[in-house]
């Protein structure tokens, strides 16, 4: 059992260009990963089901049946792990069980120190294995976040419509109430409706336009932030101040020295 910043690893195993799954099915008492290098295999987990295949991450909670068949010859790391007490991800901050992996690189670099370590079982190599695990984990959380950012597919073309003039006056002293009005709906409905579409109400998305162009200043700008907050429509430079420093950790005076060159 050995412990990384974040998780207990309990096992790995690299499988290469297995011909078929031993088990069509099985439980695990812990967190099971399959990283899959190459191939392809049909899973079900829970109500979930797909195909995993290259670069693909798939993870199996404790006591949830996971049903497997071989569609080609896969090689992936078979891993067992648990999250540490008291770190904020213990619950996995995920809802899908497939998640790929678009940074072939550092995935591709990971997959080659566990295949150089998959031979070893002392307590150094076991260390430097959850260590890679865990990045992993890290990479399948980073790309469910930058998925998330990106603007979802709707259908609702009247939406459609709000976001594109959220987009062009974001940076105004934009009125949420005198906007639903233009378009017909109260604030309630407009909110509901566009995190309906997209994922995200009308203020978390004005929100993130506006911090965007605020860092951009930050970086590139001697404004006050006053100045600052004028140009990102807030109305003054306190109010601005608390709301960049509740989005983003740090105040914005303090993102200014630690960011501008």
């Amino acid at each position: 059992m050995i412990r990384s910043c974040g998780i207990k690893l309990f096992a790995h195993l690299y499988w290469n260009s297995k011909q078929a799954f031993a088990l069509s099915k099985d439980r695990y008492p812990y967190w099971t990963l399959f990283a899959m290098e190459k191939g392809e295999f049909e899973y079900s987990i829970g109500e979930q089901r797909g195909i995993a295949a290259e670069n693909d991450l798939i993870l199996c909670p404790p006591q949830v049946w996971f049903h497997r068949r071989a569609l080609k010859p896969v090689t992936f790391h078979y891993v067992q792990f648990e999250w540490l007490a008291g770190e904020e991800n213990v619950d996995y901050p995920l809802e899908e069980v497939r998640v790929r992996i678009a940074d072939k690189l550092r995935l591709s670099t990971s997959f080659a120190h566990l295949r150089q370590l998959s031979e070893f079982m002392d307590e150094r190599s076991q260390c430097w294995k959850a260590y890679m695990v865990e990045d992993m984990l890290n990479m399948a959380v980073m790309e469910r976040e930058r998925t998330a950012r990106l603007p979802k597919p709707t259908g609702d073309t009247l939406m459609l419509a709000v976001r594109k003039a959220l987009q062009e006056q974001a940076l105004e002293a934009l009125q949420l109430g005198e906007l639903a009005s233009a378009f017909g709906m109260s604030p309630v409905q407009l909110t509901r409706r566009f995190r309906a579409s997209f994922g995200v109400t009308p203020s978390q998305f004005i929100t993130d336009i506006r911090l965007t162009h605020a860092v951009l200043l930050l970086k590139e700008t001697a404004l006050t932030m006053d100045e600052i907050a004028q140009r990102c429509g807030y109305d003054n430079g306190y109010y601005f101040s608390r709301v960049f420093e509740k989005h983003q950790q740090v105040r914005p005076s303090v993102y200014r020295k630690l960011n501008q060159v």
